[in-house]
């Protein structure tokens, strides 16, 4: 069955791995909002693992769903309520058949990860054909996108673990050479991928509406707008995302994100 985007003629810039906070409610808002503002959409597929009835709902609405965005402090934008359809596929991660023909797509440029309720490190069982982890999936992925033969990729991590795209670029290159994947491939793996370390301090809820006696995905996320960035140049997409709304603080560094995540939300008393 011939895939529904190439029906409608749109190119995938980019893949998501996972469904996490920074994902579901902040990235794929952002761009939605971008895709508002121009003619030619910014498109992605989501693969999710699907382990509840929220996350099987996403999955059949083919990653269309509404979103209701909360606001209450000045560090929030205004709540908002949007239909979002900057996710045109989604895919279970059962089916990674189905998730390594994305590999094929010639304008995938991005992959942004957030995993949730899932392993990122190397997991028992972990093999190319039926990976279980963070790690596995984008090495399995990226390997597949090596052998058809195109240039490599930037992997935004979005997981608020520190150094979290230097830890998940070592396990995949640990987990590829316990694989058997050849030297060369680890060469274009070093060269040729770009982790992105980030960060997203969001809480986002998942849950399922009666609409007209039928069900359909709803998502209940904080309003909250701010990014980390370890960047000191952000790339075309970022810069639109920036201007999109999204409040990025480039060259940050952990410290930065933990002192503000930790300590700077608090709300000084009042003085009279």
């Amino acid at each position: 069955m011939e895939n529904m985007i190439h029906n409608n003629k749109m190119d995938i810039t980019f893949l998501q791995l996972g469904d996490g906070p920074a994902l579901r409610g902040f990235l794929d808002v952002f761009i939605d909002r971008i895709n508002a503002a121009q003619d030619k959409s910014i498109i992605g597929v989501a693969v999710v693992p699907v382990d509840s009835r929220a996350r099987l709902l996403y999955v059949q609405g083919d990653g269309r769903y509404a979103t209701y965005s909360t606001g209450s402090r000045k560090s929030l934008h205004s709540p908002e309520e949007r239909e979002v359809t900057s996710i045109r596929r989604t895919i279970d991660s059962a089916n990674w058949e189905e998730v390594l023909l994305m590999a094929n797509e010639p304008a995938l440029e991005w992959i942004f990860t957030d995993v949730s309720n899932m392993p990122a490190a190397p997991s028992k069982g972990d093999n190319p054909e039926n990976p279980r982890s963070l790690a596995g999936w984008v090495a399995s992925f990226l390997h597949q996108r090596y052998r058809i033969g195109y240039s490599g990729m930037k992997v935004v991590c979005c997981e608020n673990i520190r150094s979290n795209a230097q830890l998940l670029h070592a396990a995949v290159r640990a987990l590829s050479e316990n694989w058997g994947y050849d030297t060369d491939f680890l060469r274009w793996l070093d060269n040729e991928i770009q982790f992105i370390t980030t960060y997203i301090m969001r809480n986002s809820m998942f849950a399922a509406q009666r609409d007209d006696g039928k069900e359909k995905f709803i998502l209940v996320t904080e309003g909250f707008n701010k990014w980390w960035v370890e960047l000191k140049t952000l790339p075309p997409l970022l810069e639109k995302i920036q201007k999109s709304g999204a409040d990025i603080i480039q060259s940050a560094t952990w410290k930065e994100y933990e002192q503000y995540a930790y300590l700077g939300l608090a709300e000084k008393p009042a003085t009279r």
